[in-house]
């Protein structure tokens, strides 16, 4: 059985970061402000990486491509994933600057380092303006084979069930509305799958069918769900990621903002075994429009060193 848990994560340097006009419109997230001060977006990434070696977290850091301008590289996981299986996928982006950010060189070096025995490239869908934006479109349970899926200009159903086809997972697709009723732009903003248990923002699936359908798939599958409020998705309380230490324990990681706006009986609904880690991130989340599970790629295959 797969383990939900990536015990490796990579991660892209933020070096041409700011607000993105090209995305802005399907990303209801994304804050301009009058200045963007990049030396701390720098020092927000460099403690990224600091808290990670602290808590025993096994990662990688790449350059962006250097002869583009690519302000979301930050956000690596929208274009890569590699799955339990070895599997690498590599997905089509909604817009050229972010088309920009695949990088192949960062393909070759996984593929050294890690057991990649497939490679799916979706990536052509993009000639069509079809977009399926990774990890950010689909948050996977790796240990029951299901594929959540909110769909937005950046999450194209049809591919959806194709990729689930081809990999052999069941697909969840459902509409999830923001604030504003505005289609979310991504499904690991609405929700996170970790070992037995999801925060999942019901109340953002505006068809109580839908809702349903969710909440029966997670429970059916003995996942306790941990429902956060419209606020607190707004507040990046769905978008974490749990991986393994090099010690086998499992860390939730998530943003200091998002730890601030969740309860303590949330919190508190977790297993026991789970440790929350939170990374002081709001430069990035406001002006990128994305948090912590964002900025991770998380590798599920197994390292050849």
């Amino acid at each position: 059985m797969s383990e939900q848990s990536p015990s490796f994560v990579f991660l892209v340097k933020p070096t041409h970061f700011g607000f993105n006009p090209e995305t802005a419109s399907s990303n209801s997230f994304q804050q301009q402000l009058e200045m963007e001060d990049h030396h701390q977006v720098m020092q927000e990434f460099s403690q990224v990486l600091e808290i990670l070696r602290r808590e025993n977290i096994a990662y990688l850091v790449f350059d962006s491509v250097p002869e583009k301008i690519t302000p979301d590289a930050v956000f690596p996981n929208n274009w890569i994933c590699i799955q339990p299986d070895e599997t690498l996928v590599l997905f089509p982006m909604l817009t050229p600057n972010r088309r920009a950010e695949r990088n192949m060189q960062v393909v070759e070096e996984l593929r050294k380092k890690f057991e990649i025995t497939t490679i799916i490239d979706l990536s052509p869908a993009e000639e069509n303006n079809i977009a399926l934006e990774g990890t950010g479109s689909i948050v996977f349970d790796h240990v029951h084979h299901k594929a959540y899926a909110c769909i937005s200009p950046r999450t194209n159903e049809k591919l959806v069930r194709e990729l689930c086809h081809r990999i052999d997972y069941t697909p969840i697709v459902f509409e999830a509305l923001g604030p504003k009723a505005e289609q979310v732009y991504h499904t690991n903003v609405v929700m996170n799958i970790g070992s037995g248990y999801a925060f999942v923002c019901l109340d953002a699936i505006s068809d109580p069918l839908e809702a349903s359908m969710v909440r029966k798939h997670l429970e059916a599958d003995q996942i306790q769900v941990i429902p956060i409020s419209i606020q607190q998705m707004s507040a990046f309380c769905g978008n974490m990621l749990e991986v393994k230490n090099k010690a086998g324990e499992k860390c939730l990681l998530l943003s200091e903002t998002a730890l601030m706006h969740l309860e303590k009986n949330q919190l508190a609904a977790l297993p026991a075994d789970i440790k929350c880690i939170a990374f002081p991130i709001p430069l990035i989340e406001k002006i990128g429009g994305g948090s912590l599970r964002c900025m991770l790629a998380g590798i599920h295959a197994k390292p050849r060193f």
